[in-house]
């Protein structure tokens, strides 16, 4: 599968991938400085309803609180009666630590796993540098043995091909452009699946792409190959 010499025609190559926590985070700053009220404005009429007259729905619950079982009800929650013995569940870790080994009285501190995981943009970056690519496909036109077709090439290294929405959107924009001029569509795949990074986010290109692909193929009945290669999962 080798596409003619001086014939491929790269498309949307500029498009790269953002942080989609970064938009997130920016959107939250700048909607904490709006003058109008945020949505839920109220919440601050609940609190402020505690100090009504009126007594709130299941007011008889202090009572509950007030009455003398009230303190064996809740003690109820931190210990167990089992085998006449008292057994404070906060403490059954401890406990069990130390009758498994008598010469330890205090259990063993918690170890924290640190993971140093580089931020999404980061890597991005440092994918596009080792791979020159921009993303994890590249789209163009050009022709197959004299033959004009609309191609994608997906490209496992940079991030395992993984679909974010930069990818899903080049290859929907592929699929209309073949649309439109009535070519044949070729897309190689060579992707671990979805990229978590983005979250829903790139799990909303799959419908994307399931929709134009739907109108290239059943509506225009126009010609679509999709070449699996090693290694193409599901995940």
């Amino acid at each position: 599968l080798l596409i003619d010499p001086n014939t491929w025609d790269p498309m949307n190559e500029k498009i790269a991938s953002m942080d989609p926590i970064k938009w997130d985070s920016e959107e939250a700053l700048s909607g904490s400085d709006s003058e109008e009220a945020p949505i839920g404005s109220d919440s601050e009429e609940a609190l402020s309803g505690s100090d009504s007259e009126e007594a709130p729905i299941g007011s008889d619950s202090e009572e509950a609180l007030s009455g003398s079982d009230s303190e064996e009800a809740l003690s109820g929650l931190y210990s167990e009666e089992t085998s006449g013995k008292s057994i404070n569940l906060y403490s059954a870790s401890a406990t069990s630590y130390a009758e498994a080994d008598p010469s330890q009285s205090d259990p063993p501190e918690e170890t924290l796993i640190e993971f140093d995981d580089p931020l999404y943009i980061d890597r991005i970056d440092s994918y596009q540098k080792k791979t020159g690519l921009t993303e994890a496909i590249q789209t163009g036109i050009g022709q197959l043995n004299g033959i004009p077709v609309a191609m994608g090439v997906m490209e496992f290294e940079f991030m395992g091909g993984s679909m974010g929405s930069v990818v899903g959107e080049k290859i929907t924009r592929l699929i209309e452009y073949a649309t439109n001029q009535s070519l044949p569509l070729i897309i190689v795949c060579a992707s671990g699946g979805a990229r978590m990074q983005e979250g829903s986010l790139s799990l909303m290109q799959m419908a994307k792409i399931s929709s134009a692909l739907y109108h290239f193929q059943t509506n225009q009945k126009l010609f679509y190959v999709s070449i699996l290669t090693s290694p193409t999962t599901g995940g």
